[in-house]
């Protein structure tokens, strides 16, 4: 059939319609001759907004073109990445580097960098230590002392007695929140109470009487 192999997207009703016969008929010479009986329906090739390539809409972008979207404009995600990205240059260490578009207008609310743009975390520590004293020595070294208090207190309690079940009593208040109580330091400060009350009453600190 001259007609298919010329027009592959017409359809069964057009080809009957063109030769004067119906379209079962159709359907049974393109089985005989061995030629495809469903037509194809061949969707328009597009131009990438980026890297000006042609592609084909996927069947996600199909079917939203079918509900009145509007056509796709590049041919995959990095293109998208690429069509969005900013070139900014790095207030800290000046070297040129790309960023996404939302990010930039994240970053620009945030008081955090008073409108400054850093190309990565480390330069923006580095920027926010010079200027808040947060990379000297000092105050390394206070966070380290500050790190190494707190993984002893998980440990330890104030007194430095373990805390093993033994010497830990755990309640619970009407909020919900678990008090840890050290048993040994409960005990210090019940003998340290006794102790000064007797010295009020005038008693001898070793009196063992009520």
């Amino acid at each position: 059939m001259l007609i298919r192999q010329r027009n592959p997207c017409m359809t069964l009703l057009g080809i009957g319609q063109a030769i004067g016969v119906t379209p079962e008929r159709v359907r049974q010479v393109l089985v005989e001759a061995g030629e495809a009986t469903i037509h194809r329906n061949p969707w328009p090739v597009y131009e990438c907004s980026q890297c000006r390539g042609a592609f084909q809409a996927t069947n996600h972008q199909r079917a939203r073109i079918k509900t009145g979207a509007a056509p796709p404009q590049f041919c995959s995600l990095v293109c998208s990445k690429a069509a969005h990205q900013v070139p900014l240059i790095c207030d800290y260490c000046g070297k040129p580097f790309l960023r996404q578009q939302t990010r930039v207008l994240v970053q620009a609310r945030d008081r955090r960098y008073k409108g400054s743009v850093f190309c990565g975390r480390a330069c923006w520590l580095a920027k926010a230590g010079r200027q808040f004293g947060a990379g000297d020595e000092e105050t390394r070294q206070k966070r380290i002392a500050t790190r190494k208090r707190i993984s002893a207190a998980r440990t330890h309690c104030a007194q430095g007695h373990p805390r093993i079940p033994e010497n830990v009593r755990l309640d619970t208040r009407p909020n919900g929140y678990v008090q840890i109580t050290c048993r040994l330091c409960e005990r210090k400060q019940r003998r340290a109470y006794q102790l000064r009350q007797r010295l009020a009453l005038g008693r001898s600190p070793h009196y063992a009487g009520p």
